[in-house]
């Protein structure tokens, strides 16, 4: 979850790199936060069905530390990005090293 208190010395981020962040959130193509589940597909169905926005289908990544696995953006009642990932085996067993 990215977070941004009220003081300018935020964590080592500079003003340039906050203003970075906020606008990928304002568009959405960032989520605010991440759930984790173990069955990507079946949650977006579930969920669907509930009625929540979802912006796209789950999709598999293919560069970066959930490659192999699921993940899908969707959008809370407030209007807020967020993502469910489901993680590859391997990156998994990594975790768990």
């Amino acid at each position: 979850m990215v977070l941004f208190p009220a003081t300018d010395a935020v964590n080592g981020l500079d003003e340039e790199t906050r203003n970075a962040l906020k606008l990928l959130l304002e568009k959405g193509v960032m989520g605010a936060g991440v759930l984790h589940t173990p069955n990507v597909r079946a949650t977006y169905e579930e969920l669907k069905s509930k009625g929540v926005q979802f912006k796209s289908e789950p999709v598999s990544p293919t560069v970066g530390p959930n490659k192999g696995g699921w993940a899908v953006y969707f959008v809370d009642p407030d209007g807020v990005t967020l993502e469910m990932i489901q993680r590859s085996a391997a990156s998994s067993a990594r975790r768990r090293r």
